[in-house]
């Protein structure tokens, strides 16, 4: 948080709760940063690579924890959940955040971004079409990926965010695009 030139302690202590609580304060404090801040977060949004996006993202899912897993699985309060209920749960928290940023791009109306984040999280889905045994994603079933890709891709669609084919194809041999979603080969 702190600059290379000024030292501030106290700023460096904060929670990130607490230092994100400092940003409404300092644009009600200082109205003349409203642009140059705005300014900032877009270039973050826009800050995105489809392969760095797929790889951050498929090491989340593959090491999705079992004990969240163990915890979700089985008899819970008066009901039983299944094991592969639970684990699809889990994956799609675990997809939000990505999902949640393919989102916020389009509402900004950043149509490129959005097509990028869409496409490294279809990579990702992609490379995790294999889980292992023994893993979160393996226990919520091997069409997981795929049908989480399709969704998203399909919901995509309907909103106007269309994945280059080419691209798709390039990543994701063997799994096709087409007008409603994706497919398998």
């Amino acid at each position: 948080m702190a600059s290379a030139t000024t030292p501030t302690p106290a700023l460096d202590r904060l929670l990130p709760e607490e230092q994100s609580g400092l940003l409404p304060a300092l644009l009600a404090a200082h109205p003349e940063l409203a642009e140059t801040l705005e300014a900032l977060a877009l270039a973050q949004i826009r800050d995105v690579d489809a392969d760095e996006l797929a790889e951050h993202l498929h090491d989340r899912l593959v090491h999705l924890p079992l004990t969240e897993l163990a915890a979700r699985a089985g008899k819970q309060r008066g009901s039983y959940v299944h094991e592969t209920d639970a684990a699809n749960e889990i994956v799609a928290e675990a997809l939000a955040p990505y999902e949640h940023d393919l989102w916020r791009a389009a509402a900004l109306d950043l149509p490129d971004v959005a097509r990028t984040v869409l496409l490294g999280i279809v990579t990702a889905l992609h490379r995790c079409r294999d889980a292992p045994d023994g893993t979160v994603l393996a226990y919520a079933g091997p069409d997981t990926p795929l049908e989480h890709a399709a969704w998203l891709a399909h919901q995509a669609h309907a909103a106007g965010i269309e994945l280059d084919p080419e691209k798709v194809d390039a990543r994701c041999p063997d799994w096709i695009l087409r007008p409603d979603g994706l497919g398998q080969t």
